[in-house]
């Protein structure tokens, strides 16, 4: 929870340099849905979390890989056509 936390902070700090941006934002983890809803009761995330237990979205993405336990966080810009733009 402390990483969540860290994480959404500091993405906090970053997007609050660029009030204008029109986006929408969607958190995907590979925990289950009990889980990410007691996370974000604790810690009152206001960000749309994506339950992916079997990384089924990450795998599709590109993000993760069959057999491998950590992958990094990542982030993609999609264009209204939800068309990956680019890839952070």
């Amino acid at each position: 929870v402390e990483y969540a936390m860290a994480f959404f902070n500091s993405l906090h700090q970053q997007l609050g340099r660029h009030p204008h941006m029109d986006m929408w934002q969607l958190f995907v983890l590979d925990d289950t849905v009990d889980n990410l809803i007691a996370m974000k009761e604790k810690t009152r995330l206001p960000v749309p979390l994506w339950a992916d237990p079997g990384r089924k979205v990450t795998e599709a993405f590109g993000v993760a890989r069959p057999g491998v336990e950590a992958f990094p966080p990542v982030g993609y810009l999609l264009n209204k056509n939800l068309k990956i733009v680019r890839r952070h």
